[in-house]
């Protein structure tokens, strides 16, 4: 004899909803504080020191160049969006969707979530993969990632 209620009886666990889409604007330099400095001075001291050491002009710049290049995401606005469709990154006037089923594998980082396309981790990961940065947005991030991701954790 069952003691649970009739209602809970022979029937399965509910089926748990999607969260609402999330979308959020992730643009560091723009973040107050102090701190939202600290990549361009990082920058200047090593254009500086490359500039000094060689002797030459054309190697600060060009080293300056590929740590801003390297540095995108932290000098321009960064709009995010996670939904049923997938992930959407919109940089400027570029959109970029990922789908869900795309997506190999998540791992959690300190500051964001990694998305790969591969299952297994891989020297190309940082090339093929996005990073979500979460700026104040963990919560909703972790939770649209966990529901529409579950099992690819590692």
């Amino acid at each position: 004899m069952s003691t649970a209620p009739p209602s809970v009886a022979g029937t399965a666990a509910p089926a748990r909803s999607a969260p609402p889409p999330c979308t959020w604007r992730c643009w560091p330099l723009a973040e107050p504080g102090g701190r939202r400095w600290s990549l361009p001075a990082v920058l200047v001291a090593v254009a500086t020191l490359v500039g000094l050491s060689t002797g030459s002009l054309g190697w600060a710049v060009a080293a300056a160049l590929a740590l801003i290049v390297g540095s995108w995401r932290y000098f321009v606005p960064v709009v995010y969006e996670l939904g049923t469709l997938g992930v959407t990154q919109q940089v400027l006037s570029s959109q970029r969707r990922i789908s869900w089923r795309s997506i190999g594998r998540y791992e959690v980082r300190s500051a964001g979530v990694f998305l790969s396309p591969y299952a297994e981790a891989g020297p190309l990961d940082a090339f093929s993969g996005l990073y979500l940065p979460w700026c104040d947005h963990k919560n909703d991030v972790l939770a649209s990632v966990e529901f529409y991701l579950a099992g690819t954790h590692r």
